[in-house]
């Protein structure tokens, strides 16, 4: 009975670390704060993220690229700066020149601004799924949460706190933990 017990507790141990280690990985693979954070804008301009910033929007894809367009490019208002939310593009996987003659002129006829990545530099470790959009929520310059967000509607939702039918395309998958 002591060895199935001892066993058990091996098993059970191995286990947490295991946890343990995978929610390590992921936490990293999201800043946990945003207060060095530091790029141009899609019109060559520096931006930092400010203090009273409550969300970034990550997109490590064309198809994030598309969602954050069909949510907020079309918008009547300024839905985006209304809400202290910036968008981070990792530009890295593009070859510089389809960055600079396609990427680029398109993004700067957007009515918001996208902070670039585009050596890779800052973004590389941040996670996304395809056709998706990370939103990060913030503290000050704190990662409180983040989330994996799949649709027009649940990223306005999430970005305005507005109702919208049919957006449980939600899927929250990290919540960062305060630091002692």
């Amino acid at each position: 009975m002591r060895k199935n017990t001892n066993l058990r507790h091996k098993v059970v141990t191995a286990a947490v670390v295991g946890v343990m280690s995978c929610t390590a990985v992921m936490l990293h693979a999201t800043p946990e704060e945003t207060d060095n954070i530091r790029m141009r804008d899609q019109h060559n301009m520096p931006v930092a993220i400010p203090q009273n910033a409550q969300y970034l929007l990550y997109v490590g894809d064309m198809e994030g690229k598309n969602l954050i367009s069909q949510t907020f490019a079309d918008a009547e208002q300024d839905v985006l700066g209304d809400n202290d939310a910036y968008v981070v593009a990792n530009l890295s996987d593009e070859p510089t020149e389809l960055v600079h003659r396609y990427t680029l002129p398109k993004l700067k006829e957007l009515p918001y601004q996208v902070l670039l990545d585009t050596t890779g530099a800052q973004t590389d470790s941040w996670t996304h799924e395809p056709g998706a959009v990370r939103l990060l929520r913030l503290n000050g310059h704190q990662v409180t949460s983040v989330e994996t967000i799949a649709s027009p509607e649940a990223l306005l939702q999430a970005v305005t706190g507005a109702t919208a039918a049919g957006a449980p395309d939600v899927e929250t998958t990290e919540s960062a933990t305060t630091k002692d």
